[in-house]
């Protein structure tokens, strides 16, 4: 009955915080002041499962989890062995929030971030709840006569030893410089990457895109594309070999660029439909 009226106050308190925000939000809605995003996240996730139901669409994004998929199917026997607060904060907020995000904003898994504190709690009271229960009853049956600690101990030296056999320095490194290639837009990124994969080290891209942060990518020269005259100065001091630029360059900025294709002072090389779209244009040289 404490823990039904601690779930209870905690609610009562979100939604006495919330229910005025999104009541003075309905009514700009309903007057015209204001324009919901909700179906915004919805088309991002369509976008990139494009599955054909909401089913397939969660299966999918569960299993673009990968390794964080075993969180949620850890959590659930792991409910088994914690006490009734935990289990139920699971069942009425973890998984129903898992499931959510699988259908309505799964195009990030950052919008998932928010539970996998609450599953590793779960989880490693799980396991502590279990190992626990297996010791008590090895006391009971007396088929162990060595002190409780002593398996642990042994548990976590056999743990400690494999990770480090496994996850060793070369391992690692070579694991961030992957998951660095993920960064911002994993596709543009692969694109980009395979192009200039044979091009000399030192080409200039002007761009607001972070190439530096890339492992592979160079030669960032960081430009907002809301200047012409700026644009117009970097393209005629001959430094520039390639521009990248979003799809919020100003249009001053994206007509000279058409003119340019046109004189044959710009060539196309590739351009992606992410989140935010970039395009990347090579500068050719023109012979007066």
């Amino acid at each position: 009955m404490a823990n039904w009226k601690r779930i209870l106050i905690i609610v009562s308190i979100i939604i006495l915080i919330a229910i005025p925000w999104y009541g003075i939000k309905a009514v700009q809605f309903i007057q015209g002041e204001s324009q919901s995003h909700i179906a915004t996240p919805i088309q991002s996730t369509n976008k990139v499962h494009q599955g054909d139901n909401l089913v397939e669409t969660a299966i999918s994004a569960l299993l673009e989890l990968d390794k964080y998929f075993y969180f949620f199917l850890l959590a659930i026997p792991a409910a088994l062995f914690i006490d009734n607060f935990w289990r139920w904060i699971l069942i009425l907020f973890v998984i129903p929030y898992t499931l959510i995000w699988s259908t309505y904003a799964s195009y990030d898994t950052r919008n998932l971030a928010i539970t996998f504190p609450i599953y590793t709690t779960i989880i490693g009271l799980g396991v502590w709840g279990f190992t626990k229960r297996v010791l008590d009853m090895f006391q009971k049956i007396k088929l162990l006569r060595l002190p409780l600690f002593l398996p642990l101990v042994l548990l976590i030296a056999g743990l400690l030893f494999g990770l480090n056999h496994t996850y060793n320095e070369s391992f690692l490194v070579e694991r961030q410089l992957d998951l660095q290639k993920q960064l911002f837009s994993p596709g543009l990124n692969e694109q980009l990457l395979a192009y200039f994969a044979d091009k000399p080290t030192d080409i200039r891209i002007l761009t607001s895109y972070p190439l530096d942060y890339i492992p592979g990518l160079h030669g960032q020269v960081n430009f907002s594309f809301s200047n012409l005259d700026q644009f117009e100065e970097f393209i005629n001091s001959g430094d520039i070999d390639y521009v990248l630029y979003p799809q919020y360059t100003s249009q001053e900025i994206k007509e000279a660029i058409a003119a340019g294709e046109e004189a044959s002072q710009f060539t196309v090389i590739l351009s992606n439909s992410d989140w935010i779209p970039f395009t990347l244009i090579e500068v050719n040289e023109i012979s007066d």
